[in-house]
């Protein structure tokens, strides 16, 4: 058996502690490339587009068309 037959092994086996340790994997390695508050900062960044798009993907998050067509009608004035 090979390693890319481990994996996969593995992660249909485990799924939740496979994508647990590459989430680990990901952020040991940003902490070690960017340090601790840059990777913070884009862990926050992403934290909050996955929340927006939970929110939208169940028609509850904001109206975009609105707020693009009040933004050019703010604009043409």
């Amino acid at each position: 058996m090979n390693f890319v037959e481990w994996c996969k092994e593995f992660y249909y086996k485990h799924p939740a502690t496979a994508l647990g340790l590459l989430f680990g994997v990901l952020l040991g390695l940003s902490f070690a490339a960017f340090g601790f508050w840059r990777t913070f900062v884009v862990a926050l960044c992403v934290a909050a587009g996955v929340y927006i798009g939970v929110k939208v993907d169940a028609g509850e998050g904001p109206d975009f068309q609105a707020i693009k067509d009040r933004w050019h009608n703010r604009r043409r004035k």
